[in-house]
This record gives C-alpha cells, structure tokens and sequence, in this order.
C-alpha cells in the first residue's frame, strides 16, 4: 500500500478501499455513508482514467475521493454510461483489518468530478 495514498483493489464483485495510517482521521467521514457511488471516466485510448468515490451520508458536506489509475488494482464492471451496477465496498485499515462494509453503486460519467447521488 502506498504510504501516502488510498489504494482500490476491485475483484468478485467488491471493491476493497486500503486507507494508509496517515489518512485514519477520514475513516468516520467514510463509514457514516448510507451508500458510495464508484464513478468512473470511460478510457480514451493511451490515457490514463480517474475514479470517484462519493460517499452518500444524506447531509449537505459528502465525503469524496478522486483519484487515478495508479490507485486502482483490477478490472472495472463494463457498464453503459449512465448505467448502475451494484456491488459492495470494503475499508480497510494497516494491519488489514476491514473496519466497514458498504452498499456500492458503480457507474460510468462523461466527466469528474461528478459529484453526484444517486437519481
């Protein structure tokens, strides 16, 4: 795991978050979350693609992570853009210890940040 960055490993249906030591203090903002929608940029030929995870906790101040590929391990569900698959999300913590499971929506966009719930 990177020791200054989120790490995504996305196998059998569920995504797996590795949170390093350094980033602990964001766990609550991420376990509070009702669901988390997995956002993702089509891949252009030769560049590189970048996800978004929004953390949907019904208030007016959601937590989000945006990254790129270098974070993600594994291959994404294929999907038409604009359309839902619904998997599962798992955080984990050093030590590997999983501290949450959460619903997960996973969708393709034209564009990030989205930052967008669910319709």
């Amino acid at each position: 795991m990177g020791i200054h960055n989120y790490m995504f490993h996305n196998k059998g249906g569920c995504m797996r978050l590795l949170v390093p030591k350094c980033l602990n203090h964001e766990i609550l903002d991420m376990v509070q979350s009702v669901y988390v929608i997995a956002s993702r940029l089509r891949s252009v030929l030769g560049a590189k693609f970048a996800i978004e995870l929004f953390f949907e906790d019904n208030s007016q101040n959601q937590f989000c992570i945006i990254t790129d590929a270098n974070a993600c391990v594994g291959p994404f569900p294929s999907a038409d853009e604009g359309e839902l698959t619904e998997r599962k999300l798992t955080i984990w913590v050093e030590g590997l210890h999983e501290v949450a499971e959460l619903p997960l929506y996973f969708r393709y966009v034209p564009e990030l940040p989205w930052l967008e719930p669910l319709d």
